[in-house]
């Protein structure tokens, strides 16, 4: 067998909800998820938006919060 690099082992989950989709999706589904994989959940930046960005899916308010909990936390991955 190989090695595998400890890597993105500490996550900043992220959960945008869209007002326009009729979707209804778990947050805590999402994290029993992650953690199943092998990833610790380290924190979540949640909000909510009527549609994707084009630029970077999130607002650019929404990019700041979440560069900022991947500094605070030393996160590896964000998903």
């Amino acid at each position: 067998m190989f090695e595998r690099p400890d890597v993105g082992e500490r996550a900043v989950l992220v959960h945008i909800d869209f007002t326009a989709h009729d979707d209804t999706e778990d947050p805590g589904e999402f994290r029993e998820l992650v953690t199943s994989a092998g990833v610790e959940p380290v924190a979540t930046v949640t909000g909510t938006r009527k549609q994707p960005s084009p630029r970077f899916f999130v607002g650019e308010g929404k990019l700041e919060e979440i560069r900022d909990a991947v500094a605070a936390s030393e996160a590896d991955v964000v998903l």
